[in-house]
């Protein structure tokens, strides 16, 4: 969450400043920005302020997100497991802090199939006398945003297209068949007389 504030602050800056002046920043420039290079954009007076005031505030998140790093570090650096999941390729620092502090203590989980159902890796699947009642931790339903297939069986587009056009088809020439225009506004008032 600090990082997210941390980030909008940082763009808020660079966006005023390309906004203002037209040069563009990037996060390590607005970051390492102090008030003096404020002072040389040449900003107005009241927009170099709001600049100053954002940057005071992306040093304080700064800071903070630092000292938190630094106390995880210490904590999870102690753990025999933070070794083994860095030595695994693709696994450096910050996923291993990520994973150890997720799932817990690993051994927790009786094998790999236990540990991969946790992490939703596994589809599940209710059957009752040979049918399927439902599905439990399928990726599809672990998260809404997930893009992997669908688990209806797909039709060929010209089959769907073919059956919305004709119900729609059929709606449109049941609506059409008790259409009658409406009368105007203007028909329904009275004429209008002058003296």
């Amino acid at each position: 969450m600090l990082v997210h504030a941390r980030a909008a602050q940082i763009l808020t800056v660079v966006n005023t400043v390309a906004r203002e002046t037209a040069a563009r920043l990037s996060s390590r420039q607005v970051q390492a920005l102090q008030e003096e290079g404020v002072a040389r954009l040449n900003l107005p007076a009241d927009v170099a302020l709001a600049v100053n005031a954002h940057r005071a505030v992306i040093a304080a998140l700064s800071a903070q997100i630092e000292a938190i790093k630094q106390r995880l570090r210490t904590r999870v650096r102690l753990s025999p497991d933070y070794r083994v999941l860095t030595s695994v390729p693709g696994i450096g620092e910050a996923l291993a802090t990520v994973i150890l502090l997720e799932t817990g203590a690993i051994g927790r989980f009786n094998d790999v199939g236990h540990f991969s159902s946790y992490c939703r890796c596994v589809g599940s699947r209710y059957e009752s006398n040979g049918k399927k009642k439902g599905e439990g931790n399928s990726p599809r339903t672990a998260t809404s945003t997930w893009p992997g297939p669908s688990s209806r069986p797909q039709t060929s587009p010209s089959a769907s297209a073919r059956r919305r056009s004709a119900s729609m088809n059929a709606s449109a020439d049941n609506a059409t068949a008790s259409w009658r225009p409406r009368p105007s506004r203007t028909s329904l008032r009275a004429p209008v007389t002058t003296c």
